[in-house]
């Protein structure tokens, strides 16, 4: 015997407001078990008379137990895991979606406080930076690590004459001095814009020591030990911020900065003025070649950069960039929205540039010397 499948349901107002719809009723009936029924009830609706046929307005699911009382039923509701599932989906895409954005307006409100020339000058100066970089690991570091390198007749070999014929070029010289101007100046102009000058230096120290340990290795492994670096660029920078961030704390006189700007300069030139020959670490005690070093007597290692003469333009910096830069907005004109390029990627990522370059040009030649069959001098 067939039990009752339920009330009939109306149609709804919405589906033509008809008062009196035609509704065809349709039974089946699915055995699943001995004991458990499923009986499926559709209430398909069709329009008053010339109209088209409706959409379907009800779908209920009935199972029946034979062990319960005639015209008592179950329903069955949709799956809620289901539901859940996809509501879990739903939040999750909406999530990442505000995430995504909130990571872009957080760029943007980053780039929004730079200034598209300073990032423009500073990516060209560590653009031609690593140009020398790379022409001086050609012909000073290479032959050191390959004993068969460069070869005597042989495009090696003119490509090793090249990079030494650039390297003591002195228009590369005058060049050199004038992009390591614009570079530390920039450093300076840019301490304007910066909230702890203390806190940069502090990093900047941590990153020198690891490009200091990384030339130690590499000495170690070439055998020469000249090629480690105790005072280069990076140190000297971080030293100058350390300062230049206490001195924040005592005074904010632009005025201040020129007087020790200009002072340590003039004492740069002065100690350079006779030239600083390069001296190597076996030649003397270690504390008395860094403190010569220091100050610009003498030169160590690959890469060394004397205190007093390239703070003091750093220091420079920091009064240029107090006058042109006041409330971090340029007064040679109105502000106007940051643009995004090459240049402006590479000046805002100067300082891992600068880093991983340092690595990275001698190892990738390194790779294509040694596939080209050079042998390391191991």
């Amino acid at each position: 015997a067939t039990r009752p499948v339920g009330q009939v349901v109306k149609t709804p107002p919405f589906h033509g407001g008809n008062s009196s719809p035609n509704l065809l009723r349709v039974t089946t009936e699915i055995p699943r078990n001995p004991k458990r029924l499923l009986g499926v009830s559709f209430f398909l609706f069709s329009g008053i008379a010339g109209r088209q046929p409706g959409c379907l307005t009800n779908l209920s699911v009935l199972c029946y137990n034979p062990t319960r009382p005639a015209g008592r039923s179950c329903v069955l509701k949709r799956p809620a895991e289901r539901f859940d599932r996809m509501d879990e989906v739903q939040t999750n895409n909406e999530t990442e979606a505000r995430t995504e954005l909130s990571r872009r307006e957080a760029r943007k409100a980053k780039r929004a406080g730079r200034v598209t020339e300073l990032d423009v000058f500073r990516g060209v100066a560590v653009l031609l930076m690593i140009l020398d970089h790379t022409a001086f690991a050609l012909w000073g570091l290479l032959p050191m690590a390959f004993r068969d390198f460069p070869a005597a007749d042989g495009f090696t070999g003119k490509l090793v004459e090249l990079a030494k014929d650039y390297w003591t070029w002195g228009v590369r010289i005058g060049v050199r001095y004038a992009v390591l101007f614009v570079f530390l100046g920039l450093t300076g102009v840019c301490c304007s814009f910066s909230r702890s000058n203390l806190k940069r230096g502090l990093k900047l120290l941590a990153a020198a020591m690891v490009l200091t340990l990384g030339t130690f290795v590499i000495g170690k492994v070439t055998g020469e030990r000249d090629i480690t670096i105790v005072f280069g660029v990076l140190h000297c920078i971080a030293t100058a911020l350390i300062l230049i961030g206490i001195l924040e704390k005592l005074t904010s006189c632009k005025w201040v900065y020129l007087g020790i700007g200009v002072v340590l300069t003039g004492v740069g030139i002065a100690l350079r003025i006779h030239g600083s020959p390069f001296m190597s670490y076996a030649s003397g005690p270690f504390p008395e070649l860094f403190g010569k070093a220091f100050v610009g007597l003498i030169e160590i290692g690959s890469d060394c950069f004397a205190f007093p003469f390239h703070a003091g333009q750093i220091f420079l910096g920091v009064f240029l960039g107090k006058v042109l830069f006041k409330d971090r907005q340029p007064v040679y004109r109105k502000p106007s929205a940051y643009r995004d390029n090459f240049l402006t990627f590479v000046g805002r990522n100067s300082l891992w540039i600068y880093l991983v370059h340092q690595v990275l040009i001698p190892l990738l030649i390194g790779i294509v010397l040694a596939c080209c069959g050079f042998h390391l001098a191991l």
